[in-house]
């Protein structure tokens, strides 16, 4: 998928990168079966990657309960922060719909 979008955007290295080796690593925390969870697992990888002979461990666990609520909130967590983001454009317009629900719901109460 990336040496896809270094194509289209003829990126400067994507050949370099479409050279490179894949090593997969057998993860114990992995969830095959729901792969939009990768950008999770890839942005919790990045938040506590350690140098490239570190342990490749994320702090997820290995219980499927728990690490589902894990993914929950980090997916609400990452989600909160690209919304809230100074780069976001539309900042003001998720804003001004939280505030019209926040003060939509609170009126019905």
């Amino acid at each position: 998928m990336l040496v896809a979008y270094l194509e289209r955007s003829e990126h400067p290295s994507m050949d370099q990168v479409a050279a490179a080796k894949i090593k997969m690593c057998d993860i114990y925390w992995a969830t095959p079966a729901h792969p939009m969870d990768s950008v999770v697992f890839l942005i919790q990888h990045k938040k506590n990657f350690n140098g490239i002979n570190a342990p490749f461990e994320c702090g997820f666990s290995g219980h499927w309960k728990r690490k589902q609520k894990q993914i929950i909130a980090l997916r609400k967590k990452f989600a909160k922060r690209i919304l809230l983001s100074d780069v976001n454009i539309m900042k003001g317009k998720v804003l001004d719909a939280a505030l019209f629900i926040s003060v939509s719901c609170c009126s019905i109460c």
